[in-house]
Parts: C-alpha cells; sequence; structure tokens
C-alpha cells in the first residue's frame, strides 16, 4: 500500500448547508474549512476564474459572515460526475489564507468550532 503524506497544516472540517464563499463574483458552496483555508464548488462556465487576493465566508444559517480573508490559490480540480445527463461542470477551488489577522482567526475559530459536523477524511 502506499501511503501519502498529509501536507496541509491544519485538519479540514466539513459544514452543514447554506455555507458559501464568496471569492470574486464566483459564489459557491463550501466543501471544507479549517483555519489555515477552504475548498468550495463552483459551475465552470468556459472561462477561467480571476484570481483574487480576498474570499469572504458567508453563513445566514449561524447569522456569520467574515469579510476580505486575504488568501491565495491552491487548485482547481474538476469534480467527476457519474450522471451522463448532467452537462454542467463543477469545479472545487482549494485555497490558503495568507496574512490572516488575529481577530479574523479568532472569529473563524469560533465558527468552526460551533458549525463543523465531522472531519474530512482525504
Amino acid at each position: 500500500m502506499n501511503f501519502t503524506k498529509e501536507r496541509r497544516k491544519h485538519v479540514r472540517y466539513s459544514l452543514g448547508d447554506g455555507a458559501v464563499a464568496v471569492f470574486g463574483t464566483s459564489p459557491g458552496p463550501i466543501s471544507d474549512i479549517s483555519v489555515g483555508g477552504l475548498s468550495f464548488l463552483y459551475l465552470e462556465n468556459g472561462r477561467p476564474v480571476p484570481e483574487f487576493e480576498s474570499v469572504d465566508i458567508l453563513d445566514g444559517s449561524q447569522g456569520f459572515f467574515l469579510e476580505k480573508i486575504s488568501c491565495r490559490t491552491v487548485g482547481d480540480c474538476l469534480v467527476v460526475n457519474e450522471s451522463p445527463y448532467n452537462l454542467l461542470k463543477l469545479v472545487r477551488r482549494s485555497l490558503e489564507f495568507v496574512g490572516i489577522t488575529g481577530v479574523q482567526k479568532a472569529q473563524l475559530e469560533s465558527y468552526i468550532h460551533k458549525t463543523t459536523h465531522s472531519l474530512v477524511s482525504c
């Protein structure tokens, strides 16, 4: 068996429905989150999503909004859709937080502690 070393510095957690990342003009549901970054899904429309320097996190069900978290894109990955009838392409974008302030980090830690459901295993 081939085991690869986990490269993330922070454990990622899954969230319930309703948490959205707003990255420029590309909002999408958050797949997983940590104090070091997050990943979210967006619809691929044939044009590349530009780089932005910050992301906003919005969760209306929890009354949570954290804006302008400095970040950089780590990668985009096409999500495999098993249905032959679905023509939409879904992409998972991974972001790393860079230069997060102490206040933002504290708010994010509190939010994660309050709302996470289970560990993301991969």
